[in-house]
């Protein structure tokens, strides 16, 4: 039995983490059973990728919280989109628990019919995304006894609690844009620091295209980029909200824009967003290029699609077209510094 913990500080220890474990031990497994109390759109997306991308491993889903709490339309989207890809491909399928609401966290995983692992704690779905701030602590379980059980488990709790998620009207909430909430790195701000923000800005403001029709595999769609691929030839895709916008020399030679160094790196700063969040961007590469935010790609990514799938324009999973970007009423963000302030004010409203 190995102890797994989110190890991020100040509270860093030697374990592995939940997260790593997972992948290593989905890389591994022709099948998996996994019970959750939550899902995140993000989770569901991923997980039907790399089971696109590798023809594998056959999953069964349980989710134990949401038949009861609700879906927000991107986790709905997300969840049938999963399912109808394992249903289709006969690869499994997801079920809701729907005679009480369950709240444990468990994964089987098996390969050849036999239990090479499991794990058991307070991680849900969630935690095998990178750069989540909330602190989980699980174990993972080598005793084939305990796995057996744990198994067994999963599939009482399927045969006797759940249906399948494709014959279930689930209460779908509507909610703002929440996909930053427990984000590391990320904050939420107040209306009175958005305002203060909008009187101070300054004359220093740049204006960057949104490619997409031209930019099917970067930029806003990165994550359609080449995974990464191990020496096995397991491909891991790349997160669904992963973005890196490339920005043009001519804007980024303009006075005022962010600077990386000599070398490419550097060139980190603050923003605050419109609809009121603060996190860390930086530029780098060859001329700035390179616009994302600092040490996670998906905090951009989730602040921009987010925008789009909460509009009802964009599906999880799906490129971002022009004309989505169309249909949402801008083609652009901006970002504009503040007076004697070193913050910029990054916009992507639409009235």
């Amino acid at each position: 039995m190995s102890l797994l913990l989110s190890n991020f500080p100040p509270v860093r220890t030697d374990s592995k983490t939940y997260t790593d474990t997972f992948k290593s031990l989905l890389k591994d497994s022709d099948s998996v059973n996994l019970a959750t109390g939550y899902i995140s759109t993000d989770s569901a997306i991923d997980l039907r990728n790399i089971i696109e991308a590798n023809g594998g491993p056959r999953l069964n889903l349980c989710v134990g919280m949401h038949y009861f709490d609700g879906l927000t339309p991107v986790q709905n989207e997300a969840l049938r989109s999963l399912d109808k890809t394992l249903r289709d491909n006969n690869l499994g399928q997801v079920y809701m628990v729907t005679t009480f609401p369950f709240h444990g966290k468990i994964v089987s995983f098996v390969n050849s019919e036999n239990i090479i692992g499991s794990i058991i704690g307070s991680s849900n779905l969630s935690n095998i995304i990178e750069g989540q701030r909330q602190y989980e602590a699980d174990y993972l379980i080598e005793n084939k006894a305990d796995d057996t059980d744990l198994s067994a488990f999963i599939q009482d709790l399927i045969s006797k609690g759940s249906s399948p998620l494709s014959e279930l009207d689930v209460k779908v909430n509507i909610p703002e844009n929440d996909l930053l909430v427990d984000q590391i790195g990320v904050k939420r701000v107040t209306k009175i620091e958005i305002d203060n923000a909008r009187i101070n800005l300054s004359d220093t403001t740049f204006s960057l295209p949104l490619k997409a029709d031209e930019a099917q595999r970067s930029g806003i769609n990165a994550s359609f980029g080449e995974g990464r691929r191990n020496s096995q030839g397991f491909v891991m895709p790349r997160p669904w909200y992963e973005v890196e916008l490339i920005v043009t020399k001519d804007i980024t030679c303009l006075p005022g824009y962010p600077q990386a160094d000599a070398k490419g790196d550097g060139g980190s700063f603050c923003v605050i967003t419109d609809d009121g969040w603060t996190f860390q961007c930086k530029v780098s590469g060859q001329n700035s290029k390179n616009l994302r935010s600092e040490d996670d790609l998906k905090v951009l990514g989730k602040w921009l699609k987010g925008r789009l799938e909460n509009a009802g324009l964009l599906t999880p999973g799906e490129r971002v077209s022009d004309q989505t970007l169309a249909d949402y009423g801008r083609a652009n963000i901006t970002m504009t510094k503040l007076a004697d302030q070193d913050l910029w004010y990054m916009d992507f409203g639409v009235n």
